[in-house]
């Protein structure tokens, strides 16, 4: 038995490298791979995901047709859509399995970042901070108050991103996986949003602009059933594929 894990492995973004259940998910014969690499090793499970890879599944990208493999899986994938708030159908033929990381999108079923599944969710963090910043680091805000806040961006380690968000009792953000890891946290959730993706979430953040975060704050609040909700959709996903026949 051989399995390969695919998403985008090669990149100092955090959420993208944490967002493979490689890290988190016992598979026989298991080896991870880039989402760009020109070829994929021959074996029994190809398991693609998480992140914000819908344009790998189209041409001239399509990862599909080099996929040699008796099962094929998506597992936390979701789309990112500029200046909108809603996402189509998700239409890729081929998997024996679909999990999508928004809240009852159509095309699969809901499978929420893998990424919950880190110990580091565990952890008790002492609160230090009002309120900090963790931001995108591809992605500018312009002149606001938000930049004298703490802050920490998207190329820290999982660990130390966690730590950061755990230390405070707010946490704005303009990070998709920013948002998810707040609202894991039991923090309340300011978020920044510029994509579709930001509109997925079962348990919805509060959305703000950056001139108008401080009177936004008081609406925000905590989603204390968030991380056991968010693992019980992947535990059942996980054994839903070691089903597979």
């Amino acid at each position: 038995m051989k399995t390969i894990f695919i998403n985008i492995k090669n990149t100092p973004n955090v959420g993208d490298v944490a967002c493979s259940p490689f890290h988190y998910f016992k598979f026989p014969g298991a080896s991870a791979h880039d989402i760009r690499d020109e070829s994929f090793p021959e074996c029994d499970l190809a398991i693609v995901g998480g992140g914000a890879i819908e344009p790998y599944f189209k041409d001239p990208l399509d990862i599909m047709p080099r996929l040699n493999a008796k099962h094929k899986v998506a597992w936390g994938i979701g789309s990112s859509r500029s200046g909108r708030k809603q996402n189509e159908p998700f239409a890729v033929d081929g998997f024996d399995l679909i999990g999508l990381r928004e809240y009852k999108r159509e095309g699969g079923d809901y499978v929420p970042c893998v990424s919950c599944m880190s110990e580091l969710f565990n952890k008790d963090y002492a609160i230090k901070h009002d309120v900090v910043f963790y931001k995108h680091a591809a992605k500018d805000i312009g002149d606001s108050d938000i930049h004298g806040l703490p802050t920490l961006d998207n190329r820290a380690s999982l660990e130390d991103a966690i730590a950061f968000m755990g230390s405070a009792e707010t946490v704005i953000t303009n990070s998709f996986h920013g948002t998810y890891w707040a609202t894991l946290l039991n923090r309340k959730v300011l978020c920044l949003p510029f994509s579709s993706k930001f509109y997925g979430y079962k348990f919805s953040p509060t959305y703000t602009k950056v001139d108008n975060w401080k009177a936004d704050r008081r609406l925000a609040t905590t989603h204390p059933e968030a991380l056991e909700d968010c693992r019980k959709y992947n535990i059942a996903f996980h054994e839903r594929i070691l089903n597979l026949k």
